[in-house]
């Protein structure tokens, strides 16, 4: 078992490593968002379709608008209410950057101190995807997170970060913004799409 601590979250992902750790709203598998190579390897761990995109977790505004381009009036409100939080916000990636091999992406700053930290320092974007098999209930014990892990060990060279951090156990709410600007409910977490909805609107 490669167990890290939180300080060295950052130095293993740099190195290409694929971190389990708790997050603000589920436990997750982690990595570098622009490594394709290590994206593949997580939807072999999950068992996952390659055709269902990751979420992914960034730093703040600056980051987001790197790969996404400008933000428009209404999507900075939303930014500005929900994040650091459990709002999933999928847009579409600009060209000639090292995500443009995904069309569209959902980004969120998670409500987690020691995650913003982490993504700060390596300046760069990280999956967080929640740590299950797909189509399996999400793991919201520590005791069901802990065998996944020595699980998938077994298998694939990944770490552990095990700290006390208690995820609440629901997802985040994921929406996304078309075209034409308009705002749909891709999933319902722990924020209620019709107050993002109103508030987008408003």
């Amino acid at each position: 078992m490669q167990i890290i601590t939180i300080a060295d979250i950052p130095d293993v992902w740099s190195k290409g490593g694929i971190v389990l750790i708790p997050t603000d709203t589920l436990y997750g598998i982690t990595c570098l968002a622009e490594r394709k190579d290590l994206l593949d390897i997580i939807y072999r761990i999950k068992k996952r379709s390659f055709n269902k995109m990751f979420p992914i977790f960034i730093s703040d505004k600056t980051m987001l608008e790197y790969y996404c381009g400008e933000i428009n009036t209404k999507v900075n409100k939303i930014i500005n209410i929900y994040w650091p939080g459990k709002l999933t916000i999928i847009l579409p990636i600009q060209q000639n950057n090292n995500l443009s091999f995904m069309k569209n992406a959902g980004f969120r700053i998670p409500d987690c101190e020691y995650l913003i930290s982490a993504i700060s320092e390596i300046n760069l974007p990280v999956i967080g995807t929640s740590c299950n098999f797909s189509g399996k209930n999400n793991i919201i014990d520590k005791d069901e997170f802990l065998k996944f892990f020595e699980e998938i060990s077994l298998n694939y060279n990944v770490f552990l970060c095990d700290i006390k951090y208690k995820p609440i156990g629901i997802s985040s709410t994921i929406i996304k913004i078309t075209e034409n600007n308009n705002i749909t409910l891709i999933r319902e977490g722990s924020i209620n799409f019709m107050e993002i909805y109103e508030n987008y609107n408003q």
